[in-house]
């Protein structure tokens, strides 16, 4: 009677813990669905995603047939899609600048304040100077430099008059989001031209045979120009996939707070556009665009889902606990 007494306490205390661990789980579960669903939905990714991932499959089996269909030598909106479709995603790295600035407007140290100013200004010229050697400088040389470094700026600037009305710990840590999803998509770009070296169309389309398949890192071709054989993956779409991020400073402004899907939505529209405009002109196959734009937005939804989940206290509230 005993031993049954205790086995019934026992069993009680177990569905205790069993039902307290469930209600934990839903707790927990609703605060992430929350968070996830307060700027960025996460569901919003998964039909990008689903998109990028058909066109990757599609064009592994069709690469050089779609190459084909959708080229036009020297058209003017890939002319136009060469030159800004890249360019919101250097803007946006660019907004890292004010975003220290407004993460440390209100400080009482002055020398914190001179720092985020200098940052305000020097981030978005940093950013504009390399968007512009990455698209003007083949042409214009020092010109395209500076022109690249005032138009992020110019840019900035006005990203800054319509969304500044944010907490610093907030500011602070999409800054941190932004800048760490565009530089690992930066880096990745560039090691893996320099690593694959594949023939764009424009150069294939002459030269049948230079025709390299999706991944191929076999031996590239000789006495080529380095430009030629910079077909995968896409630059401007892995560039342009970060703007994805851009609905991030819609909770800047109380007109937007409410609308960020609206940002994102034209993010991926702009995505879209500039992954054809970049296959239009013979740059890139439909492999090189999805890749390309496949890793950055996976790039950037992981900083930003692991963003989530930071929590950054100021010293007096961590004191006061």
């Amino acid at each position: 009677m005993n031993n049954s007494n205790y086995f019934l306490e026992v069993f009680g205390k177990l569905k205790i813990t069993a039902v307290h661990s469930n209600n934990l789980a839903i707790q927990y579960n609703s605060e992430v669905m929350k968070r996830f669903s307060k700027t960025i939905n996460v569901f919003w990714w998964i039909p990008v995603g689903v998109i990028l991932i058909l066109g990757l499959v599609l064009g592994a089996s069709y690469d050089l047939e779609i190459a084909k269909a959708v080229y036009s030598k020297g058209n003017l909106f890939g002319i136009i899609i060469e030159c800004v479709g890249s360019l919101p995603g250097y803007a946006l790295v660019g907004f890292v600048g004010p975003l220290l600035y407004i993460t440390v407007r209100d400080s009482d140290k002055n020398w914190l304040k001179y720092l985020g100013f200098a940052a305000f200004f020097l981030i978005p010229l940093i950013s504009g100077a390399v968007y512009g050697y990455d698209v003007f400088y083949a042409k214009l040389k020092l010109i395209g430099l500076f022109g690249g470094a005032v138009i992020v700026l110019c840019l900035d600037a006005i990203f800054y008059f319509f969304f500044n009305r944010v907490d610093s710990k907030v500011a602070f840590k999409d800054a941190c989001v932004i800048a760490l999803s565009f530089g690992i998509t930066f880096i990745m770009v560039f090691f893996m031209k320099r690593f694959i070296e594949r023939p764009r169309f424009i150069y294939v389309s002459e030269h049948l045979d230079a025709f390299k398949p999706f991944l191929d890192t076999s031996s590239s071709l000789q006495g080529v120009d380095k430009d030629l054989l910079d077909s995968f993956p896409s630059g401007h779409s892995a560039l342009a996939s970060t703007f994805l991020l851009f609905p991030l400073l819609s909770k800047y402004n109380v007109r937007t707070e409410k609308h960020s899907h609206y940002f994102f939505l034209g993010a991926a529209l702009w995505l879209l556009v500039t992954m054809f405009g970049r296959m239009s002109d013979g740059h890139h196959f439909l492999t090189d665009v999805s890749f390309g734009a496949l890793m950055g937005t996976l790039i950037s939804f992981i900083a930003y889902f692991i963003s989530e989940f930071i929590k950054i206290e100021d010293k007096d509230e961590a004191s006061d606990e």
